[in-house]
């Protein structure tokens, strides 16, 4: 089930899981530059019908969502740091025309983001906004969000966080319709989230990261909770 802008939600007719493994460094190149990367892998699949004649076919598609590298820049180091970011995710995404299933936007993808915050040793908070575009006339979009933690327990941390991603409606792509029918990575998808997650260390250098995340507003993307566990280890000098 999508959430449409108009209220009403859309109903799919298979059942769409829609699962990420996702590898994501960051390395410090100098003091105030840093340099990204995130492999995402994706494990699509199209189940059970929801309607009579569902025209989709059942199957999957584990393949590479949109490889990116980013380059993040501290501009200013005050009672507020500043810091500006780049990010070009590649064309590396796969579309099943049976299924229907497409495991990211068939687009190359730049975005610049700027972010203001401050922390501490033990709480921090960071706003940022940014734009995105995108090539194969996909419509860019405006993301904003901010996010706030405090320490817990003396060395885990507890973070909140709410993000706007805002469609131009600038693109003139026409969907393939089976894609329609599954509902990823659509054209002018935008949503307004808020959620939390956990940081939480094993060791001084290795934890677990846990969030959740909701809607309270999407149009063209799942109406159902996003959930995400992960495993990071930290290079400290």
């Amino acid at each position: 089930m999508l959430f449409n802008r108009d209220g009403d939600a859309i109903e799919l007719p298979r059942k769409i899981s829609d699962r990420t493994l996702q590898l994501y460094g960051e390395f410090g190149l100098t003091k105030n530059l840093t340099l990204i990367a995130n492999l995402p892998y994706k494990m699509l699949q199209t189940g059970s019908p929801q309607v009579p004649v569902p025209v989709i076919e059942e199957g999957s598609l584990n393949t590479l969502g949109n490889v990116s590298l980013g380059l993040r820049h501290k501009i200013y180091s005050g009672k507020v740091n500043i810091s500006g970011q780049i990010d070009v995710r590649a064309n590396t995404s796969e579309y099943d025309d049976k299924t229907g299933l497409r495991s990211d936007l068939d687009a190359w993808s730049v975005i610049p983001t700027i972010s203001l915050g401050k922390g501490s040793a033990n709480s921090f908070f960071q706003v940022f906004a940014g734009y995105a575009w995108h090539s194969n006339d996909y419509s860019g979009y405006l993301k904003l969000g901010g996010e706030a933690g405090t320490k817990i327990f003396g060395k885990h941390w507890l973070i909140g966080f709410v993000e706007v991603y805002n469609s131009a409606e600038n693109g003139t792509r026409t969907e393939n319709l089976n894609n329609v029918l599954t509902g990823l990575f659509l054209n002018n998808q935008e949503f307004g989230s808020f959620g939390a997650k956990g940081i939480f260390y094993f060791t001084k250098n290795f934890g677990l990261n846990v969030g959740f995340g909701g809607a309270f507003s999407g149009h063209l993307v799942a109406a159902a909770p996003a959930l995400s566990l992960g495993l990071f280890y930290e290079i400290k000098d």
